[in-house]
């Protein structure tokens, strides 16, 4: 995964941020990367599993009051 999207001596700040294809891993994340609870999750196309770092998890989003909420702090 690249998470360069440019430098800004060679694009404006602007063309970077705007690109669509910029941020990529954070804007359109691959939702059959969810895994655990949030592979399942009703929720997984609005939310797609939270942070970056906590949707490759393998119990999912550790923090997810979805979760939390019907199924408890432990599984």
């Amino acid at each position: 995964m690249n998470n360069s999207e440019g430098n800004i001596r060679n694009r404006s700040f602007d063309d970077i941020w705007e690109d669509e294809n910029s941020f990529a891993y954070n804007r359109k994340p691959k939702l059959e990367d969810l895994k655990g609870f949030c592979s399942t999750c009703v929720h997984k196309e609005s939310c797609k599993g939270g942070c970056s770092l906590n949707m490759k998890n393998r119990d999912g989003d550790v923090y997810c009051l979805y979760k939390i909420e019907n199924k408890g702090f432990s599984d």
